[in-house]
C-alpha cells in the first residue's frame, strides 16, 4: 500500500499514512492528523530516494540506475 505524506493545517505537525489510491483521491476517513484529530490536511511532496555508490570505491561518485540522473550533475 503507498504511503503519502501530509501536514496538519490546524497544528502543523507532519505525518505518514498508508493509504489505497482511491482512499488517497477521495473522502477518507483515515485521513486525519495523528496528532490533533483534525480533518483539515494537505498532502505534502517529499523525495525519499536513495543512491548507492559503488562499493569497490569509497570515493566513487553515486550513480542512477539510468544513467542520468536529474538530481545529479554529470
Amino acid at each position: 500500500m503507498p504511503r503519502y505524506d501530509f501536514q496538519c493545517l490546524d497544528c502543523q505537525a507532519e505525518f505518514e499514512l498508508d493509504l489505497k489510491i482511491a482512499e488517497k483521491e477521495g473522502n477518507s476517513n483515515k485521513k486525519i492528523c495523528k496528532k490533533c484529530q483534525s480533518s483539515h490536511i494537505e498532502q505534502i511532496i517529499t523525495f525519499k530516494g536513495a543512491i548507492s555508490t559503488s562499493s569497490s570505491s569509497s570515493s566513487a561518485a553515486p550513480s542512477c540506475p539510468t544513467g542520468s540522473c536529474p538530481f545529479m550533475k554529470n
